[in-house]
């Protein structure tokens, strides 16, 4: 966005600057078209009565040309530059998106959609509000998840300011429940070294090492970097200006956050990004590809075409981060499958929809091959692939 709003401002700024030039050099034309006028008139007055007025209006028509010609060309850079300001325009702002959406869309979903909300806002340490909307949404949620949301914001909270103790306490208390808690209580061990290299205290670094850092020699793939923070001891004074200034990047708080959220989220059985964010991003993502299919459709009358479908009209490309349902496409039929024709896997291995084995089996009565194997079988010897 800010991006299409940069190019709006460069386009403006060309249509101004086009418009000053334009309008002096319009002045100018026309200055030279009233000079030419009044030089013609001069000589047609000075001329006697019976010369020939033939060539003085033929060099007034040509100037008159001449400088309208230019005159019209330089409305027309101005026009072209309008034009482009108006794309850029469209651009940045995107037309409504009320055409786009189905009334009933949520219709019955207003628990679903509450619950998300209270989510969304306890992820983000609004838990007062969350607990406002619950109570007037009529919502129960489990008290415990709401002390582990409290406890989440606490530490994240802390992590912000630089501070890595609850986040500690944390990773120790849930070792053996984590998958990645050896990886981040490394880390938060790391982000402290850090602190202390900053303050320029080369021996407190060994002690450190030396109490919170032994039990990870012992643990495949933490020697290189703790060998990379011993070297660091040498530098304390000017690490900043060494080969171990990496040991001191900001970004290393980030990762640490990032990790710790994925953590919990795992621990709790939620999805690392909140769903109501997700929904968002991809509804965001899909809004441009669904804005041009609506234009083509007003244009056609069929406004509402796509309204009645139950998927989209196009495909919407999606990160992978944002794939939670693993979804089918028969081999056969291309088709993606349904709960209606589910996937079923044959005695060969192959997979295809129930649909497309259904039609194999009329046309070779109860019997059928495979299509991509000489395997032979029959319908019920088929079995339902549940994702």
């Amino acid at each position: 966005m800010e991006e299409k709003l940069e190019k709006v401002e460069k386009e403006m700024e060309r249509v101004t600057k086009r418009h000053c030039s334009a309008q002096k050099e319009t002045v100018q034309h026309l200055s030279k078209l009233i000079h030419s006028i009044s030089s013609c008139r001069a000589a047609l007055e000075a001329s006697p009565a019976d010369s020939n007025v033939a060539a003085p209006l033929a060099t007034l028509e040509a100037a008159v040309k001449t400088q309208s010609d230019r005159v019209q060309k330089s409305f027309c850079d101005q026009h072209n530059g309008i034009a482009k300001l108006s794309k850029a325009v469209d651009a940045a702002f995107p037309p409504p998106v009320a055409k786009l959406c189905k009334p009933d869309a949520f219709d019955g979903m207003d628990v679903a959609l509450n619950s998300a909300i209270v989510e969304h806002l306890q992820r983000t340490g609004r838990l007062q509000i969350a607990h406002t909307l619950m109570k007037e949404a009529g919502l129960q949620q489990e008290s415990f998840k709401v002390e582990r949301f409290r406890e989440l914001n606490v530490v994240m909270s802390e992590l912000r300011q630089q501070k890595t103790s609850s986040a500690l306490a944390w990773v120790r208390k849930h070792a053996s429940d984590t998958h990645h808690g050896a990886a981040l209580e490394f880390r938060l061990h790391r982000l402290e070294i850090a602190k202390v290299l900053a303050n320029g205290k080369g021996k407190a670094v060994l002690e450190y090492v030396r109490k919170h850092m032994r039990k990870f020699l012992e643990k495949p793939g933490y020697l290189k970097e703790i060998k990379h923070i011993m070297g660091s001891m040498l530098y304390v004074n000017k690490i900043l200006s060494s080969r171990y200034a990496d040991i001191l990047d900001p970004a290393h708080w980030r990762e640490a956050m990032e990790l710790f959220s994925r953590e919990w989220c795992l621990l709790l059985g939620l999805p690392h990004v909140c769903p109501l964010e997700t929904s968002a991003s991809v509804g965001c993502a899909a809004l441009p590809k669904l804005a041009r299919v609506a234009a083509v459709l007003q244009q056609a009358n069929r406004d509402d075409a796509w309204m009645n479908a139950d998927e989209m009209p196009v495909e919407i490309d999606l990160s992978k981060e944002q794939k939670y349902h693993t979804s089918f496409a028969c081999p056969v039929s291309r088709e993606v499958a349904t709960e209606a024709n589910p996937p079923m896997r044959l005695l060969c291995g192959h997979v295809i929809c129930r649909e497309s084995a259904l039609k194999m089996v009329k046309r070779n009565s109860r019997k059928f091959k495979c299509a991509y194997c000489p395997r032979e079988m029959s319908l019920t010897e088929l079995t339902e692939i549940h994702f």
